[in-house]
């Protein structure tokens, strides 16, 4: 009978042994995700913080509204899909325009990014620090409002 009580004491202190292994891997794994996550989320604050984007100029002719947006933060702005831009003539709710290649209508499109007077050179297709990005919306109305966010949350208003 002590052989069974001491086959049976060993087999429930592996399980105990098996079971603290389980808990603690799942309590390690659980610390390293919500750390990394923090890290994550510290790092898209930062980006957000350090984006800095102005609307410098606009005209409008034809139906159409041309936005110039001047990249005047410390980070590349890229990833237009998420960009949005906003028109209104003071009175309405104002109208939300996503980039075209998100497949929404109406939709903003991309005419060109350049350095002043030069193309851009580095990050081809992405707004560099001091580089402008022109785009073009379809509009008809009275303009007296243009806003235009950046997929970070980095904002720019211009009241015309």
């Amino acid at each position: 009978m002590a052989v069974g009580e001491l086959i049976g004491s060993a087999i429930g202190a592996m399980l105990l042994i098996y079971i603290a292994y389980v808990l603690v891997g799942g309590m390690l794994m659980t610390v390293e995700t919500a750390t990394l996550t923090q890290t994550e989320l510290s790092h898209l604050q930062d980006d957000r913080l350090r984006t800095g984007i102005e609307v410098t100029a606009h005209s409008q002719g034809g139906g159409t509204v041309l936005v110039t947006l001047n990249n005047t933060g410390s980070v590349v702005v890229g990833n237009f899909t998420h960009m949005d831009l906003y028109l209104g003539d003071g009175t309405a709710v104002p109208l939300l325009y996503h980039h075209s290649s998100a497949g929404a209508d109406p939709a903003w499109s991309e005419i060109g990014i350049s350095a002043g007077s030069a193309p851009e050179r580095v990050h081809i297709g992405e707004l560099d620090p001091g580089e402008a990005l022109e785009m073009a919306a379809p509009y008809a109305g009275e303009l007296h409002w243009i806003k235009v966010v950046a997929g970070n949350g980095a904002t720019a208003e211009m009241a015309v």
